[in-house]
């Protein structure tokens, strides 16, 4: 993997070859779950969902949550850290029962 990411950076290319029998399957998610991860995140105090929707949806690093929100870097990364917890606590099986539309 390693490897490849190194020929990837350098710009070579031409290493990539092309295997037409190769099929691409797109995974995509059923609606329950679509439907849970919108309820967990609704769920989460707005803090937390603020941070994790920044940084794990929108792709901003602490640096600029922090900007954005007024707050330090260190408190994103806390609020990151508990609103992911959380997260796992509300999607897990019976974790967010009442919260199903």
């Amino acid at each position: 993997m390693n490897l490849c990411r190194g020929l990837f950076r350098k710009g070579d290319r031409n290493w990539i070859e092309v295997n037409d029998s190769l099929e691409l399957t797109q995974v995509i998610p059923a609606d329950d779950h679509r439907i849970d991860l919108e309820a967990a995140l609704a769920a989460l105090p707005p803090g937390y969902r603020t941070v994790v929707v920044l940084h794990d949806v929108e792709g901003l690093t602490h640096a600029e949550i922090g900007e954005r929100l007024e707050i330090s870097a260190n408190t994103s990364k806390s609020q990151l850290f508990r609103g992911r917890r959380m997260l796992r606590t509300l999607l897990a099986p019976g974790g967010i029962q009442d919260a199903r539309i």
